[in-house]
């Protein structure tokens, strides 16, 4: 299976729907294909809901539930497999943060920091900064080829809005330039998760079965 465009690599997460234990949940920028090695201590059904619900300041979001799982993702983004989400700001100028599911897996977030210079060119896949959470630490990748932006100042002061407010105030980072191709909607990214969530689960089936 192909992975669009972003990247996203934790070590010892939370499985986000239970709270039991992933060893290594794992986009390769190698080879581009997910891993997860999952434990066998929930026997979660897997269950799609997809809803479209109006938001209260009139954006319209997707209402996805699989599993334990729930998230509401805002239809004016667009997303990557690296669970980053892209949004549109001005002509060729896009903010980027984390998603829930990227968000739940690595835990309250602790610490940030950007080793990308302001006006830096980066690649789609490259290494921009890094985020600590309470449960894991990853790196962040820029989901397209561009113009390094600059961070968040506001997370600065409130680290905890990335948790808060992920697809609003809780941004990342901001590149200039065009999305990869690979980028998808936010109907595009629930298929991506009912995929990411059954091949979790369908590990934790086999590893039952040992």
């Amino acid at each position: 299976m192909e992975v669009p465009a972003g990247e996203f690599d934790v070590r010892h997460a939370q499985r986000p729907w239970d709270g039991s234990t992933i060893p290594a949940a794992v986009v390769h920028s190698s080879s581009r294909l997910s891993r997860y090695e999952t434990d066998t201590s929930s026997n979660a059904p897997a269950v799609s809901i997809p809803i479209t619900i109006p938001m209260s300041e009139g954006d319209a979001v997707l209402d996805f539930q699989r599993a334990k799982f729930k998230t509401k993702l805002p239809r004016g983004r667009l997303y990557t497999a690296g669970h980053m989400w892209l949004r549109s700001v001005q002509a060729d100028l896009w903010q980027i943060g984390l998603t829930r599911f990227a968000l739940r897996m690595l835990g309250e977030p602790v610490e940030l920091e950007f080793e990308t210079r302001i006006d830096q060119r980066v690649e789609t896949g490259q290494v921009v900064g890094w985020l600590e959470g309470f449960k894991a630490v990853t790196d962040l990748y820029s989901p397209m080829t561009g113009v390094f932006a600059g961070a968040n100042p506001a997370l600065d002061d409130e680290i905890g809005a990335l948790h808060v407010s992920p697809y609003d105030r809780g941004w990342l980072f901001s590149l200039a330039g065009e999305p990869a191709v690979e980028c998808v909607s936010a109907e595009g990214y629930a298929s991506f998760l009912d995929m990411t969530i059954d091949k979790m689960l369908g590990e934790q089936g086999e590893g039952a079965e040992r």
